[in-house]
């Protein structure tokens, strides 16, 4: 195993997973990532929406790119034909990307069909991305690389999608209870369990209270049309949620009505309330004959065949029985299987950061999806992971100091 990257408070590691004597495939999803092949354009990728080239790198060495260019309000983007991606599935999208000199203004636009993050852009080949959670609905979508409002060109090189896995930090629970996760922007103090919804993180859209969505997201915000849903459970075995509320706002509203509901089970749900053209924000209470409960479904949901609407807050806070006795801030870390046996599959896995040490540890489950025996590759201490350069803009994240990674 290959460990090459680690970021504070969101961790994202990448890992080589072989079996012994077997051949490493690559689990890159994107055709001709580097743009190198092709005729009169890359590859697997075609120019949509606007004008741009295939072109030849001017640095830092020889090699092929693609270019999008802008007049200022309009866009212009690379893209693939449709790739089957899992539904509810993890995915992390990396690129090389960087403005021409002349380029002002405006932003680059990564992401599929259905879910976007905007980079802004400096002078500088530079490495930007993101992880994401595919929409419920969707098995397939394609891949662009674009611009949004520039004034000039910009470049793209170096891309890769890569399947993801997420884990959340456990902590100790009353006896016989399930393991306690919390993940990023989940936080228990004492009686109170709170959650805050940040989506321009690293992230994006993916938290692990999401039980499952059919919005889109556009950078830092949920993008509602006529039937989409975002449906959050909020899960803490060992705890009794006595009361509970949650705040909702609208940031852009064209048309519609968002509807916010709870649950005990994720099917019954009862109204809380409804946010719109005038009322784009509200606190909203849990009646209380859906509690107590260890566990409470939240949804937002369109229904209305006229609807465009987007929402950028959502925090959920709840009285717990009994009181906790720690305090409790939650991380959620990121797994990328780079390259691997195909045969192999990574269905979990677990870091132990060991305080004062700087030392991470990963233990991960995998299986062996064929009918031929294989072994994983032996314990290894892999070299330092150097953290990546924080980018600019609502994605970037800053850097832990450098750690020792140990593979077990």
């Amino acid at each position: 195993m290959n460990l090459t990257r680690a970021l504070m408070k969101t961790r994202l590691l990448l890992v080589t997973l072989l079996g012994l004597g077997l051949a490493a495939h690559t689990q890159n999803l994107l055709p001709n990532p580097g743009f190198e092949a092709g005729s009169t354009q890359p590859s697997g990728w075609r120019l949509v929406d606007g004008p741009g080239q295939w072109a030849t790198a001017t640095s830092p060495g020889p090699g092929r790119v693609v270019r999008v260019r802008g007049e200022g309000e309009d866009q212009s983007v690379w893209r693939t034909e449709s790739l089957p991606l899992q539904p509810g599935g993890v995915y992390a999208l990396r690129f090389r990307a960087r403005r021409l000199s002349e380029a002002s203004g405006g932003t680059a636009v990564a992401g599929t069909s259905r879910i976007n993050r905007d980079f802004p852009l400096d002078f500088q080949w530079r490495e930007y991305g993101f992880i994401f959670r595919q929409p419920d609905d969707a098995s397939s979508d394609f891949v662009r690389l674009g611009q949004w409002h520039v004034r000039g060109e910009i470049e793209f090189d170096d891309a890769e999608l890569l399947p993801a896995l997420a884990s959340h930090r456990e902590f100790a629970e009353p006896a016989g209870s399930p393991p306690l996760q919390l993940g990023q922007n989940e936080h228990l103090t004492h009686d109170l369990y709170r959650f805050s919804l940040q989506l321009g993180g690293l992230a994006a859209n993916l938290h692990r209270p999401l039980e499952r969505s059919t919005a889109s997201f556009n950078s830092d915000r949920w993008v509602f049309s006529p039937g989409a849903q975002v449906v959050y459970r909020f899960a803490l075995p060992g705890f009794r949620q006595t009361s509970a509320q949650v705040r909702v706002a609208i940031n852009h509203h064209v048309a519609g009505t968002l509807r916010v509901e709870a649950s005990r089970d994720g099917h019954q749900w009862t109204s809380l309330g409804a946010l719109g053209a005038t009322d784009r924000a509200g606190n909203l209470i849990l009646p209380a004959e859906l509690l107590p409960a260890t566990e409470c479904y939240l949804r937002l949901h369109t229904p209305d065949p006229d609807t465009a609407l987007q929402v950028n807050h959502c925090d959920y806070e709840a009285q717990i029985d009994p009181p906790a006795p720690y305090e409790a801030a939650g991380q959620t870390d990121f797994l990328e299987v780079n390259r691997g046996d195909p045969a192999l599959v990574v269905n979990a896995f677990q870091l132990d950061s060991r305080r004062g040490q700087g030392e991470i540890r990963l233990s991960l489950r995998a299986a062996n999806t064929s009918s031929a025996p294989s072994q994983a590759a032996s314990p290894c201490r892999a070299p330092p992971c150097a953290p990546p350069r924080p980018p600019p803009g609502p994605s970037g994240s800053n850097p832990a100091r450098k750690p020792t990674c140990a593979c077990r």
